[in-house]
């Protein structure tokens, strides 16, 4: 699933792993992260991670705002299993 949708394409799965185009997914879940365009950050959970797969310009980490370039939306790409199935492995890269 994620080497056909291309989530390690532009997000590594390691800690210490060169970056890449998107942050990285190791140890990302219950972080606090910074939002481009936010004072205050919000907590990476289940509902950001969604949010981030299905409507990935309404949270940009800082840093990762690109014109032009960004991650595709995957809403009414993947089922709802599928998302399911992303958060499940974000989590489990501690």
């Amino acid at each position: 699933l994620f080497v056909k949708y291309g989530c390690l394409a532009c997000h590594a799965s390691e800690r210490g792993t060169a970056p890449k185009m998107g942050p990285t997914l190791a140890g990302l879940f219950g972080t606090s992260r910074r939002i481009a365009d936010r004072a205050a950050p919000v907590v990476a959970d289940e509902a950001y991670l969604r949010q981030s797969i299905t409507d990935p310009s309404a949270m940009i980490a800082d840093g990762y705002a690109r014109a032009g370039v960004g991650m595709p939306s995957f809403q009414g790409v993947l089922t709802d299993p599928q998302i399911e199935a992303v958060i499940l492995f974000v989590k489990s890269l501690k």
